[in-house]
């Protein structure tokens, strides 16, 4: 690299070298990727790692912002407890890692979408309101999740009973790695929240180790089960989770950062 573009480079990154932040209009989503793409550089030119890529980006968004990694969830708990299942055991596996999730997912749709309102306030102002947050809580309630495995139970049903383990091993990894964003798990019964000393996505809590952890977890997971299934519809699970999980960066990349 010459001097001159070297030169240019620190004279338009931040303090720190690590980021520059484009003011133009937004080009086309692949174009807007590359761009911030090639920005990613440090002031001698060199380019990041991945994990580093992911771990600028999370430094980036501002508060509440880069939540939500629900295909993490499922690729995992496949790996843990869906192995040696059949086709449908696995897909309720998967619809049991999700669950916890889905009503972000609603609360994002009608926020982002609906009503239009602005990023920062939906993670910052939205998402803490008492109406989304008892919608949310409610799926990741441990005593419901519990009864709903003691129905399972009664009723033999071994893929209802797939679906409320996988939910409780959700929970199980939320509990750990949730820092001011925790949920209330133990509704209806009471209304505390474990705040972990550790995020999975806040660097100010250790995300920024967690994040390249939670990305080699998944990529082993994916390794694993898809040497592991032998029919194509399972292979085509793991690879729309790991499609999923790389589309959920690429989004926080091109939306958040």
């Amino acid at each position: 690299m010459s001097s001159q573009l070297s030169n240019r480079l620190k004279s338009i990154h931040s303090n720190r070298g690590w980021w520059v932040r484009n003011a133009y209009p937004p080009p086309p989503i692949a174009s807007l990727f590359l761009r911030k793409l090639c920005q990613v550089v440090k002031t001698d030119g060199s380019v990041f790692l991945f994990a580093d890529l992911i771990s600028v980006t999370v430094k980036q968004t501002s508060l509440h912002e880069c939540r939500m990694n629900t295909p993490a969830h499922a690729v995992i708990n496949l790996f843990f407890i869906g192995r040696q299942q059949g086709l449908t055991t696995q897909l309720a596996i998967v619809v049991g890692a999700i669950l916890p999730d889905l009503p972000i997912f609603v609360f994002y749709f009608v926020e982002k979408i609906l009503r239009n309102t602005p990023e920062r306030i939906i993670w910052s102002q939205s998402y803490f309101q008492d109406n989304w947050q008892n919608f949310i809580d409610v799926f990741n309630s441990l005593p419901l999740m519990i009864l709903g495995l003691a129905v399972a139970i009664w009723g033999k049903s071994n893929v209802a009973i797939a679906l409320f383990i996988s939910m409780m091993l959700h929970v199980a990894g939320d509990l750990p790695l949730h820092h001011d964003d925790a949920h209330r798990h133990f509704l209806p019964f009471s209304n505390w929240r474990f705040v972990s000393p550790v995020s999975y996505w806040d660097p100010r809590h250790y995300g920024n180790i967690v994040v390249p952890i939670e990305i080699l977890a998944v990529i082993i997971s994916c390794v694993v089960l898809f040497v592991n299934y032998d029919s194509l519809a399972a292979r085509s699970i793991i690879g729309l989770i790991g499609g999923s999980y790389l589309a959920y960066f690429i989004y926080a990349f091109l939306v958040w950062a």
